[in-house]
């Protein structure tokens, strides 16, 4: 525990855990020796890092919940040069911003601001980080930025162009753009990566039929849902 208090103050001053939640909050205090954890808040960091892995985070497996995510949130403190920390840091911030709408849209807006600003770094230590990129152009999706959103899932695609997921924010992205017969394409494009790959079957429901525009709004649809969270955190 000593070299977690030698960290308290670093961990306390980093601008991007000031905005997060009292429940984190608690967790990092945890953390850091400030207090006990309890039932309760093994149950919040158990559900929280559910959710976390759900949006694509990369967290190991550990049994000790309220130290997993604590270790998560401050990974960008105790290793700054690692893309991974910063990258589980911006998905943090982004669920905490969908997440909590009692909180005001100044204070999401600032969350998000953080969040973008976190796939940035994870960026610039691994330029090619597609999981990043597609991060980032979620969060400037929520920001109301489309046509940033659409330039960071382009930029995906240039690192690995047959990605199907990629694709269809892609074209999802450019129908929020309204330019539907674009969207279409980028659709016809997921369908036929998708086809070519084999398929898995998690997508054949999506692609079930030949009507383009019908698996457009199934695949809009999924992206709105997965985006969202109804579990206050």
């Amino acid at each position: 525990m000593t070299d977690t208090r030698e960290g308290a103050g670093e961990i306390s001053s980093s601008p991007y855990l000031a905005l997060t939640t009292e429940s984190v909050r608690a967790v990092l205090a945890c953390f850091v020796g400030l207090r006990r954890s309890d039932s309760d808040l093994d149950s919040f960091a158990r559900s929280f890092l559910a959710i976390l892995v759900e949006q694509g985070a990369l967290i190991p497996d550990q049994p000790d919940a309220v130290s997993l995510l604590a270790m998560t949130l401050t990974q960008h403190v105790r290793t700054a040069n690692h893309p991974v920390g910063w990258l589980n840091l911006a998905i943090a911030l982004r669920v905490i911003a969908v997440s909590c709408p009692h909180d005001g849209s100044e204070l999401n807006r600032r969350r998000l601001t953080l969040a973008a600003d976190a796939c940035m770094n994870s960026i610039s230590i691994s330029p090619s980080a597609i999981r990043s990129w597609t991060e980032l152009g979620i969060i400037r999706h929520l920001s109301g930025y489309s046509a940033e959103s659409l330039a960071a899932f382009e930029k995906a695609l240039e690192v690995e162009p047959y990605d199907v997921p990629l694709w269809l924010w892609k074209a999802f992205v450019l129908e929020a753009l309204g330019r539907h017969e674009d969207a279409i394409h980028a659709t016809e494009q997921a369908r036929g990566h998708y086809a070519a790959s084999g398929g898995s079957g998690e997508m054949d429901q999506l692609f079930e039929d030949a009507d383009v525009r019908r698996a457009l709004m199934r695949a809009s649809s999924m992206i709105e849902a997965s985006i969202g969270t109804s579990k206050p955190v």
